[in-house]
């Protein structure tokens, strides 16, 4: 099993979501715990939900993972989509984005970019560089932790 390279100092994580029912709609969200624990309570209501990919926002930033995730989705306000609301019809913006799932993380890593972000890939962290948001794809989010402790203890032999 490979060590799990999550900082202890993470803030959170800027996740994107897609459906195979529809591969021009993503979902982008925020969340404290590991994306696969987030994709685990909205499979209720699409089961074939999957991640494209997450970024764990680094501590340091001086951002919070909800600023951040507001300027994403600002950042793309010409392609969201917006829900009918129940009662008074009108309407109601989603996390959900008409984008290709395959140029989702490009797009995500450009938003991420322009507020001065670093993008590294999974498991690195650098101290020399500030604004740093880790890319993971679903499959090395698995042996990841779910919140920012790291055992050590169990590493060191």
């Amino acid at each position: 099993m490979r060590p799990r390279l999550v900082p202890t100092d993470g803030i959170g994580w800027i996740y994107i979501m897609m459906t195979p029912s529809d591969y021009n709609r993503v979902k982008i969200g925020i969340t404290k715990n590991n994306p696969l624990q987030r994709l685990r309570e909205l499979k209720t209501g699409d089961p074939y939900l999957a991640v494209e990919a997450a970024y764990l926002i680094q501590n340091g930033t001086g951002f919070t993972t909800s600023c951040i995730e507001s300027f994403i989705h600002s950042y793309f306000s010409d392609v969201r989509i917006h829900f009918l609301a129940d009662e008074e019809r009108e309407n109601v913006p989603s996390e959900w984005f008409k984008m290709h799932s395959q140029e989702s993380s490009l797009l995500v890593e450009e938003a991420l970019k322009k507020m001065g972000f670093n993008i590294t890939s999974s498991g690195c962290y650098l101290d020399s560089l500030t604004n740093v948001a880790s890319r993971y794809y679903e499959s090395e989010l698995v042996d990841e932790v779910s919140n920012f402790d790291f055992d050590y203890s169990s590493h060191l032999n």
